[in-house]
């Protein structure tokens, strides 16, 4: 059962308890507006004629929690309809589709606007916009439900709401001659801290490594930064890309501790981030099961610290841990260690 979340071929083989699940919450804002179209094709908004039509949270689908799985890009296209279905978390598709649209560029990468709070409560958000131009539906529509999906035709949706004002199913109201635009919000609710209050809320246990038995502290780790908890929530499940290498992960020697919510393992000798060029990656995944591992692989020449290894964080684009246990693990250069743990996730109660 192990060689399925961890690289195979190891002299050491450590799967580090896992981290609460990643909780996601979806969040539409709809906007309509007019523009004034010049002779060169292009079209200038005419001040004052925005206006919001909806603003409402949304329910992400079962097959929305396996798109985070298999680490598609699934924001690719809005869906809008005009049924009026109760949402459900087997929705595959809207109701009534009517048209798809593909979003717009936005944000610093071109598609996706992202932040992360730098002080409670903490959450990371990542944003995409669709722009709908007018006669979209060949006239004037009353918007009534919407989707995200990574295709533009109907189905595979990520997520499926209704719109709503203060609860209430309602419509969205758009002329022929509007624009209709509609932003779509992925929130990422950090675990094991209180996300309004900033406390820690800290794991703890025992972790057999071996035949050892070590007590073992888990924490949040880099919660104001937006490359493990907001950049890439539209990516699904993923080791952090960064700095020309594919993934990320830092350990530490004895003596170490764990860091604040903004930092990471903490070590007076060996502090460690030989990182960026390590084996590694995540699991198989599995439909339905909502959950893939993190692994790491230490080569001969790599890991070998003073006294062993006592501290880990780990990485993935739904967030960053850190571990610590209280004692060393021995690695030295006749030893190849893997290590790894296992990540959920599921949908934040709104």
């Amino acid at each position: 059962m192990a060689d399925r979340h961890i690289i195979r071929f190891k002299d050491i083989e450590i799967i580090l308890p896992s981290p609460p699940a990643a909780r996601l919450a979806g969040h539409f804002r709809c906007e309509v507006y007019e523009c004034r179209e010049l002779m060169n094709g292009k079209s200038i908004e005419i001040p004052k004629t925005r206006r919001v039509v909806g603003e409402f949270p949304n329910i992400i689908t079962n097959t929305g929690l396996d798109h985070i799985g298999n680490g598609g890009t699934f924001g690719l296209y809005c869906h809008v309809g005009t049924g009026s279905a109760a949402e459900s978390i087997n929705d595959t598709t809207l109701d009534t589709f009517v048209a798809s649209q593909a979003n717009a560029s936005y944000g610093p990468t071109g598609s996706v606007l992202w932040w992360t709070n730098g002080s409670a409560p903490f959450w990371g958000n990542a944003q995409k916009k669709y722009r709908f131009a007018p006669g979209f539906a060949g006239g004037a529509i009353n918007v009534a439900e919407l989707g995200v999906s990574p295709q533009a035709t109907t189905g595979n949706l990520f997520c499926r709401a209704l719109v709503k004002t203060g609860g209430v199913p309602t419509v969205a109201p758009v002329a022929n001659d509007e624009y209709f635009d509609v932003y779509y919000t992925l929130r990422n609710y950090p675990g094991h801290c209180n996300n309004v209050t900033g406390a820690y809320d800290d794991g703890s246990g025992t972790l057999t490594i071996g035949v050892t038995t070590y007590n073992y502290v888990i924490r949040t780790a880099y919660i104001n930064q937006n490359k493990f908890w907001s950049r890439s929530l539209f990516g699904g499940f993923n080791p952090v890309y960064e700095e020309g290498f594919y993934s990320r992960a830092e350990y530490a020697a004895p003596t170490s501790s764990l860091g604040t919510l903004y930092q990471a393992i903490q070590s007076t000798v060996d502090t460690a981030s030989h990182s960026y060029t390590w084996t590694n990656g995540t699991g198989t995944y599995v439909n339905s099961s909502y959950t893939n591992s993190m692994n790491y692989q230490l080569g001969l020449d790599e890991g070998n610290l003073t006294g062993g290894i006592a501290g880990f964080t780990g990485f993935s684009t739904l967030g960053a841990y850190q571990w610590t246990i209280d004692g060393a693990v021995p690695k030295d250069n006749t030893k190849i260690m893997n290590w790894g743990f296992q990540q959920t996730w599921t949908r934040h109660a709104l």
